[in-house]
């Protein structure tokens, strides 16, 4: 088999696009769309009530803002809201506080990871964290499970919590969760070639309940964990998105016999919010912390607890931060309709909480919104399945690139001696934007000269053969 290997000089950060979050669907086939000015409700959703109740979901778009697929842990649905193929019985659970993530796999333009974590009552945890990989290209684009990558079981045991951010490369990330009846975080780093990497950090509580949702703020560089289920608490950790490793353990004072149920970050990384709830006395609200109180300390940061909005009746909500900046709920009154904190930034009745911010158009919220990678830093969704190379052909693709992306320049190493071959190089949108002729012998470099960032595919002909085909990342970095 013939073997391609790229060799690049820089290790890069790579981005493209920030609307893979602007469609949610939740609930009672409810849904948003964040790509106009004002939130649009969505009312086409496969979601749905079971038991007069539905949790955590999970939804991604390309970098344009078009729908791909969404899940509610239990099912993939796609583009076209049917079942994806293969998209049944995933481990997750409609029940579980964060039933699911989407991550893409990085450095790929066509796989992603959907990351399940199953749920306290309905399964007993019996699944705990698992994921399966969606091929986007398969089934004329509308995606399917990959058989032999389905439900596979990282770790069991796990609270109803997950969550992602970017590792500090800018390509991988880390998946963070945290193992039931311990004290516990595990990070595992998922990168182009899978996880990688697992760190295990004891430190907070130990958790006895499953509930409650877990957050990265926006930068990294913090976790909020809350509980609302036999051990009632809210949690501030330190993160290091370089090595996984959770630090600065923080308990930090909730409102009187409360249980925190939704945890969220402001955009600037200087507020955190929290959903409580009360059967003694009853009542249930959002509580603001200021995270730069006495520049950090805890003590300061307790004392600036701020009750900033109270609702009637006890009916637990997650919280989220969307594309927008601001951060939603769905009603606990009116459940046909979103909460939003409209200036989550500023402190106390500055924040600029509003009833009845979003209506959902007769569909029904319930108990969670969908959760996403942190700041919706997703490294690369700009997936193109029909190209004008054949990129799914001739060699094993996981012998062709070790590593990429690269910044300047790369050199082509392949077992066959060649002569008088070409390579061409495509942009995402199939045009050819690099013919090198006259390719002899073993190895080629390639500069980038003045070729944009972004997602690229190379083919290496000789005569009329394809000898090798994939795709190249450019970054600026």
């Amino acid at each position: 088999m013939n073997k391609l290997l790229i060799v690049f000089i820089l290790l890069p950060l790579f981005c493209i696009g920030q609307k893979q979050g602007n469609i949610w669907y939740f609930g009672d086939h409810a849904g948003v769309d964040f790509n106009s000015v004002v939130p649009i409700a969505l009312v086409d959703g496969a979601t749905y009530n079971t038991n007069s109740y539905s949790e955590g979901t999970a939804s991604i778009a390309d970098s344009l803002g078009t729908l791909l697929f969404y899940t509610n842990g239990r099912k993939l649905w796609n583009k076209n809201h049917s079942l994806m193929l293969n998209g049944d019985s995933l481990f997750g659970n409609f029940s579980s506080t964060q039933s699911s993530i989407i991550i893409p796999q990085p450095a790929s333009s066509e796989y992603f990871y959907v990351f399940t974590v199953g749920d306290y009552f309905e399964d007993a945890l019996k699944h705990g964290l698992s994921y399966s990989v969606v091929d986007i290209c398969l089934d004329n684009g509308f995606g399917s499970v990959m058989t032999n990558k389905k439900n596979v079981i990282v770790l069991d045991t796990i609270a109803e919590k997950i969550a992602a951010v970017q590792h500090s490369n800018g390509v991988d990330y880390w998946v963070l969760t945290h193992k039931l009846y311990t004290d516990e975080f595990y990070a595992f780093l998922l990168t182009a070639n899978g996880i990688s990497d697992t760190i295990v950090t004891h430190i907070g509580s130990i958790h006895s309940g499953a509930q409650g949702q877990l957050k990265f703020s926006p930068d990294g560089n913090k976790i909020a964990c809350g509980s609302s289920y036999l051990t009632y608490f809210l949690e501030l950790f330190g993160f290091n998105n370089s090595n996984g490793i959770v630090s600065n353990y923080s308990p930090i004072n909730i409102p009187i016999n409360s249980r925190i149920y939704g945890v969220e970050f402001s955009p600037d990384n200087s507020k955190l919010y929290a959903n409580y709830f009360s059967f003694s006395p009853v009542t249930q609200g959002i509580v603001q912390y200021d995270l730069n109180a006495g520049a950090g300390n805890i003590d300061s940061i307790n004392n600036s607890m701020n009750i900033i909005h109270t609702y009637g009746g006890v009916s637990p909500r997650g919280l989220q931060l969307a594309p927008d900046g601001k951060i939603y709920s769905v009603d606990v009154i009116n459940r046909d309709y979103l909460v939003a904190i409209n200036n989550p930034n500023n402190y106390g009745v500055l924040s600029n909480i509003q009833n009845n911010a979003v209506y959902l158009n007769g569909k029904y919220g319930s108990y969670c919104l969908p959760t996403f990678i942190a700041n919706y830093d997703y490294s690369n969704t700009d997936y193109n399945c029909i190209n004008a190379l054949d990129e799914k052909g001739h060699v094993d693709k996981q012998d062709l690139i070790f590593p990429n992306p690269f910044s300047f320049r790369v050199t082509l190493w392949i077992d066959k001696v060649l002569k008088d071959a070409t390579l061409i190089l495509y942009n995402s949108f199939g045009q050819q934007v690099r013919q090198v002729n006259n390719v002899s012998g073993q190895t080629v470099t390639l500069h980038r000269d003045n070729l944009p960032s972004g997602l690229y595919y190379i083919q290496l002909k000789q005569g009329n053969q394809t000898i090798a085909t994939h795709k190249l990342i450019i970054t600026d970095y």
